[in-house]
């Protein structure tokens, strides 16, 4: 880990446990944090947040700023992202992983026609021997 990817993060910690916000601003604070910990293993983006006199208070006042009751947890992530770099994008993936095995297993599809080329097939044995490694984030 490089030196400005920690010091970003320590900026981050450090204003989180410091963190003056209101309600919606608090309720969001720590996810926004660990996310935000996660993107500085981007030197651009660590750069950006330790150069900028920005609060992680300011962020996420900012991003529930104009919010009613609810907001996407995508929204939040771009709109803490666009608050330290404006032109950065966030980019969202989400697949759902059962037992380690996508839901493409004929157990999930209940009988469907399995459209799975041969390679891609595997028995249940084979399945079970290989443990999946699944990196999960978890969003609020």
């Amino acid at each position: 880990m490089s030196e400005i990817t920690k010091l970003a993060k320590a900026k981050i910690e450090s204003e989180l446990k410091s963190f003056k916000g209101g309600q919606k601003a608090k309720a969001v604070s720590s996810y926004v944090a660990t996310t935000l910990k996660n993107f500085c293993g981007n030197e651009i983006f660590a750069k950006a947040v330790i150069e900028q006199k920005k609060t992680l208070s300011d962020c996420c006042e900012q991003i529930m700023k104009s919010v009613g009751n609810s907001i996407s947890d995508i929204q939040v992530y771009r709109k803490a992202t666009a608050f330290y770099f404006p032109t950065a994008k966030i980019d969202f993936k989400m697949e759902i992983v059962i037992n380690g095995e996508f839901a493409e297993s004929d157990e999930v599809l209940h009988g469907a026609e399995d459209i799975r080329l041969p390679e891609q097939r595997k028995t249940k044995r084979e399945k079970k021997d290989k443990s999946a490694e699944t990196i999960q984030l978890t969003l609020f």
